[in-house]
C-alpha cells in the first residue's frame, strides 16, 4: 500500500476490502490518517497485523472493519482500541484468529452500538462488562469456544435489536434474561445446547427472525408471527402451530410434530408471503391441502420423510414460483399429472441445501423417491438424470 495516501490530509472515509495484498502487514502509516472516520479492511485477502498500535493516532475513528485479516500475533489490539478519546460506534472482528479469554475492558467501550467477534477462537466465560455497554444494538460473539454456560447480565440500558449467540453454550435452559430485550428483532441461538420447554412469553414478541435450529427444544409451539423462522433439528411434538400471514421462510423439519396436514395445515388467513416451506422429518399424515394452493410465491416445499399419502397433488399446480419440491419418502401414490409437463424437471436423489438453488422461474428439483407412484409418464414429463452441481448452479448471495 503506497503512503501517498497521507497525501489526502482531509480523507474521512477509506475502503480497502476485498483487495489482495500479498501477505502484508498493515502499514504503521495507518495511523497518520488522523482525520479518518470510516476504515475498512475486510476481507483483503493475506492482509495481516503483528501490532496495531497504529490505532491510537485515529481518534476520530467511529467504523473500523477488520474482518478476516490475520490479528493472532497482535495481543494489544483491546488496549489500542480502549484509549482514552476513542469513540468506536462500530467494530467488526470476525474471523481474526483472535484467542484467549475474552477482555472484561471491552464494556470499556461506551459508545459501541456494533460489536461483531465472531469465528475466532475466544474461550472462557463472557465477561459481565458485555452486557453493560449502553450503546449497543448489535452483539454477535457466536462460533467461539466460551466455556460453561453463558449468562448475559444486562443492565436495563442495554437494549439490543441484534444478538447472535450461535454455537454459544447457554442451556440446558432457556435463558431467563433474554426476556429483559424489549427491542430485540433478530435472534440466533442455534447449536446453543438448550434442551428445555420455551416460555410462553418468548411466543408474544414480535422478532423478525428467530433461529434456535439444532438444539433439544421440548413442547408444543402455541402461534408462530416472524418473518423468518428456523426451529429445524429440535424435539418440538404435537400438532403444527399456526402461522400468521407475515412469515415467509419457515423452517419446522427434523422434530416430532404429527397430526394430520390434511385438516391441521395452520393457515391464518392468506400467507402470501411464504417462500419457504420445510416440514420434513415429522410425523405428519394426511393429503397435501388444497389450502396449499394458495401459496403463489412458495418457491422451496421440503415435506420428505412423513406419511403424507394420496395422489400427486393437484394444489401444487398453482404454485407457480415453485423451484424445488421434495415430497420423498411418503405414501403418495398414481402417477406425475400432465401439467408437470410444463417443466423442465431435473430428477435427482439427493437435494442440495436451498442455498445452493437459484431462484428462477420453472420447476428445477422435483425429488419423488421411495413413494407408491405407478411409474412416470415420459411421454408428458421429461426425465432427466443429472449430475451435481448442475450447469444451472449458481450460489445465492448471503
Amino acid at each position: 500500500m503506497c503512503s501517498y495516501l497521507l497525501d489526502l490530509k482531509h480523507l474521512q472515509y477509506l475502503d480497502l476490502s476485498c483487495n489482495y495484498f500479498g501477505s502484508l502487514n498493515i502499514p504503521e502509516f495507518f495511523g497518520s490518517l488522523s482525520t479518518l472516520r470510516y476504515l475498512n479492511l475486510s476481507s483483503a485477502d493475506s492482509l495481516n497485523a503483528k501490532d496495531i498500535e497504529w490505532i491510537s493516532g485515529l481518534t476520530f475513528l467511529k467504523f473500523l472493519d477488520v474482518t478476516n485479516v490475520n490479528l493472532s500475533k497482535a495481543s494489544n489490539w483491546l488496549q489500542v482500541m480502549n484509549k482514552p478519546g476513542k469513540g468506536l460506534e462500530l467494530l467488526r472482528l470476525r474471523g481474526n484468529k483472535l484467542l484467549g479469554h475474552l477482555p472484561s475492558e471491552l464494556g470499556q467501550l461506551k459508545s459501541l452500538s456494533y460489536l461483531s467477534i465472531d469465528g475466532n477462537l475466544f474461550s472462557g466465560q463472557i465477561p459481565i462488562s458485555l452486557g453493560r455497554i449502553p450503546s449497543s444494538s448489535y452483539l454477535n460473539i457466536r462460533e467461539n469456544f466460551f466455556n460453561g454456560i453463558i449468562q448475559l447480565r444486562m443492565d436495563s440500558s442495554f437494549q439490543l435489536t441484534r444478538l447472535e449467540l450461535g454455537s454459544c453454550f447457554l442451556g440446558p435452559q432457556f435463558p431467563a434474561w433474554l426476556q429483559t430485550q424489549k427491542y430485540l428483532r433478530d435472534l440466533n441461538m442455534s447449536y446453543a445446547g438448550i434442551s428445555s420447554v420455551i416460555p410462553a412469553w418468548f411466543w408474544t414478541q414480535s422478532y423478525l427472525i428467530v433461529d434456535l435450529s439444532h438444539n433439544q427444544i421440548i413442547g408444543n409451539i402455541p402461534s408462530l408471527h416472524s418473518f423468518h423462522i428456523y426451529l429445524g433439528s429440535n424435539n418440538f411434538t404435537g400438532p403444527l402451530p399456526r402461522i400468521s400471514s407475515d412469515v415467509a421462510k419457515l423452517d419446522l423439519s427434523n422434530n416430532l410434530f404429527c397430526g394430520s396436514l390434511t385438516h391441521n395445515f395452520p393457515i391464518v388467513g392468506c400467507i402470501g408471503e411464504l417462500t419457504r416451506l420445510k416440514l420434513g422429518n415429522n410425523n405428519l399424515t394426511g393429503h397435501i391441502p388444497s389450502s396449499m394452493g394458495s401459496l403463489i410465491w412458495l418457491g422451496s416445499l421440503h415435506l420428505r420423510n412423513n406419511h403424507l399419502s394420496g395422489n400427486f397433488p393437484l394444489p401444487l399446480k398453482n404454485c407457480s414460483s415453485l423451484v424445488v419440491v421434495d415430497l420423498g419418502e411418503n405414501e403418495f401414490t398414481g402417477t406425475i399429472p400432465a401439467w408437470m409437463g410444463n417443466f423442465d424437471g431435473k430428477f435427482i436423489e439427493t437435494l442440495p441445501g436451498d442455498g445452493e438453488i437459484r431462484y428462477t422461474p420453472g420447476l428445477m428439483v422435483l425429488v419423488l423417491h421411495s413413494n407408491n407412484n405407478a411409474g412416470y409418464e415420459r411421454s408428458r414429463v421429461r426425465v432427466r438424470q443429472h449430475s451435481w452441481p448442475p450447469s444451472w448452479h449458481r450460489p445465492l448471495k448471503q
